[in-house]
Formats: C-alpha cells, sequence, structure tokens
C-alpha cells in the first residue's frame, strides 16, 4: 500500500497534505484499483475524503476493479458522513458494482439505515434491482432489516416486484422466518397469493419452512388457503410431509381441503404416512380425512405406512 493509501487509511490528515504537497496523485489506485477517496471511505475518514474531494478534486465515481465505488462501499461499511459527503459531491447515486448491486441494495443488505435514508433522499432508484433480479426490498426482507423495510415502504416502493424466480419480498420474509418483515408487508397490502416460480405461494413456502407466526399473519390477511403448486401440493400437503403439525392445524381451522390430492392422487394423509409423520396423521384424522381416499395406483394410506415401515402411522389406522 503506498504512502497516501496507508495516510488515508489511518485518518492521518497531516501526513495526507504533506504527501499531496509532495506530487502523490490524489487518484493514483493500487493493484485492486483502491485510490486514497476509497481507502478513506471504508475507514470512515470523512475529512481525508473531504480533503481528497474540495481541495484535490479527487474522482468520486472512480471505481475498483469489481466495479465498487467509494459510495458503494461506504454504504456497506455503514459510514453515514462520507455517503453525505459523496452525494454531496455528485456521487452516482446508483452506481452499481459488477453484480449490478446498487449502494442502497448493499445498505439495505447490511442492514445500514442511515445510508439507506440518505441515498433515498438523493432519489436512489429504489426499484432497482442486482443482476438476478433481487430488488432493494427483497434484500431487506430476507435479512430482516425492519428500518431498511420501513424506508422502503415509505418511499413507495413497488411492494410486489419480483426476482428472476418471480419471488416476491413477502415470499422472501416467510421463506427466512422474518415474522416483523412480514407484518409490514401485510399491512402495506403486499399480494398475499402471488406464487413464484412452481407455483409456490408465501403461505406455501412458510408452511414448509414450519413459520407458524407467518402462516397466521398470511391466514389473517385472507391468503388462498388451498392454492396448490404445479403439481397440485397445497400448503396443507406441504405442512404435512414437512412434519408441522402446528401449521397444519391452522390451515384446518382455516377451512382447508383435507382430502385435495396432488398429483398422482396423493392426498396429504397418503403422504403424512409415507413420510412417517405421525402427529400429522394424527391430526387428519382427528379432522375426518378418508382413511381409505387411494392415490392413482389404488393404495391406501395404510397401504403406504405399511409399505414405507411406519408401523406408528400403520396403527394410527
Amino acid at each position: 500500500m503506498s504512502a497516501l493509501l496507508e495516510a488515508c487509511h489511518r485518518g492521518d490528515m497531516s501526513a495526507v497534505r504533506d504527501l499531496v504537497a509532495e506530487g502523490h496523485a490524489v487518484d493514483e489506485a493500487d493493484e485492486d484499483g483502491r485510490t486514497p477517496l476509497f481507502i478513506a471511505c471504508r475507514e470512515g475518514n470523512v475529512e481525508c475524503a473531504r480533503y481528497l474531494i474540495e481541495a484535490r478534486a479527487a474522482t468520486v465515481n472512480q471505481a475498483r476493479k469489481d466495479g465498487v465505488t467509494p459510495l458503494l462501499l461506504a454504504c456497506s461499511q455503514d459510514k453515514p458522513a462520507c455517503v453525505q459527503l459523496l452525494l454531496e459531491s455528485s456521487a452516482a447515486v446508483d452506481k452499481a458494482a459488477e453484480d449490478m448491486a446498487t449502494p442502497l441494495i448493499i445498505s439495505c443488505q447490511e442492514g445500514n439505515a442511515e445510508c439507506a435514508a440518505l441515498l433515498i433522499a438523493a432519489s436512489a432508484a429504489i426499484n432497482r434491482a442486482r443482476d438476478d433480479g433481487v430488488t432493494p426490498l427483497q434484500i431487506a426482507c430476507q435479512e430482516g432489516e425492519l428500518r431498511c423495510v420501513q424506508l422502503l415502504l415509505n418511499a413507495g416502493v413497488s411492494i410486489d416486484k419480483t426476482a428472476d424466480d418471480e419471488s416476491t419480498a413477502l415470499y422472501v420474509a416467510c421463506q427466512a422466518g422474518k415474522v416483523e418483515c412480514v407484518r409490514l408487508l401485510c399491512e402495506a397490502r403486499a399480494a398475499v397469493n402471488k406464487a413464484k416460480s412452481g407455483g409456490f405461494t408465501p403461505l406455501y413456502i412458510a408452511c414448509e419452512k414450519g413459520r407458524i407466526e407467518c402462516v397466521l399473519l398470511l391466514l389473517a390477511a385472507r391468503a388462498a388457503v388451498d392454492q396448490a403448486d404445479e403439481d397440485g401440493a397445497t400448503p396443507l400437503f406441504i405442512a404435512c410431509t414437512a412434519g408441522h403439525p402446528e401449521c397444519a392445524s391452522l390451515l384446518i381451522g382455516a377451512g382447508a381441503a383435507i382430502n385435495l390430492a396432488a398429483e398422482g392422487g396423493l392426498t396429504p394423509l397418503i403422504f403424512a404416512c409415507a413420510m412417517g409423520k405421525q402427529e400429522c396423521v394424527a391430526l387428519l384424522l382427528a379432522a375426518q380425512a378418508l382413511v381409505d381416499q387411494t392415490d392413482q395406483s389404488g393404495a391406501t394410506p395404510l397401504c403406504i405406512a405399511c409399505q414405507e415401515g411406519k408401523a406408528k402411522c400403520a396403527a394410527l389406522l
């Protein structure tokens, strides 16, 4: 690391001034493309950064080899004073790295709400996505960063914008079990039944993962209890398959069709028996599931339980 880069790393203003006076180039980069301004912003040494910009006209948008700018780095390291300085110095608010992650996406990913607020106030593109289609709202929900979620909602973000796999922010929040994010999204009237690729809804993924509180919130928001995936599997089917009786109980209480079969004639009871999910079998039987309903091959739940060696399930039947 050059002497000027080292001085910016330390925040040594006296050394920075002396080195620049000696003729050290303020935009000279190291082998990774890091300039003195880049280092100063990474470390949060705002006075060094200010000197480089105001006194020596350092280039604020000069990026590292991977496309990371001083602004993006300052956001990732939660250095709001540097973020403010860079924005006041005409830094490109939406200039992205190689994966198309913008400063706002990075701020939301890291939960750096103060930086995110500064970017939004500077008219950052709140719906601009990464190269995989993931938006600032989706990444904030994935990480459970409530303050960033609320900032984006207040700014009028497109709440149901999907990533490349057609997942919404609500789906992502349910998958990750970020209950308070799910609550905020439901209160903001996110599309509770919008499915991702494969037909998987937020309720489906919440049941698969056993996210009980998310299931409660979705049902309260009038999620379609029997909306199936492209193979005909309903939330009840997946809750029983995955062995989440609490979720299955909530679905049954909400009027789920307990005998609705997926592809191949597989009912929740048949598959719960196949997987040895004893508690779910007991729950389905108590809810009057058809004990002898067969799959397309003519096999009953008892036949399947015996075939798979699930003796406890067979005993319940």
